[in-house]
């Protein structure tokens, strides 16, 4: 690959436990001894290229990504409430904002 797009671990809006945070430095290191560039991006930045779409929340960000993903369209997680941890499959879409967001802002081609 040409570039490695992740959340950036160290934004405290992310909150992932230690393992997935050591796996991120991992890739880190395996991309800088590769001479491949990695991007991280902020919730911040997340939530600002998706607010121009009128998606504010993790949840209405997956369903806009449900709208223009069909395949995602099945598995969106359901609301949240205070009293419900937050759904296994919203991993997915967190990765889905993240990759939307690299494409949105370089203007990549594809």
């Amino acid at each position: 690959p040409s570039a490695i797009v992740l959340e950036d671990w160290t934004d405290e809006a992310f909150a992932r436990i230690a393992r997935i945070n050591d796996l991120y430095r991992e890739i880190v290191r395996l991309a800088a001894r590769k001479l491949i560039s990695v991007i991280r991006y902020p919730m911040r930045t997340i939530r600002e290229y998706f607010a121009y779409r009128d998606a504010l929340t993790k949840y209405e960000i997956a369903l806009h990504i449900a709208k223009i993903i069909p395949a995602f369209s099945y598995q969106v997680p359901p609301k949240p409430t205070i009293w419900r941890s937050e759904d296994a499959r919203q991993g997915l879409y967190d990765a889905a904002a993240v990759g939307l967001c690299y494409f949105g802002l370089t203007k990549t081609p594809g």
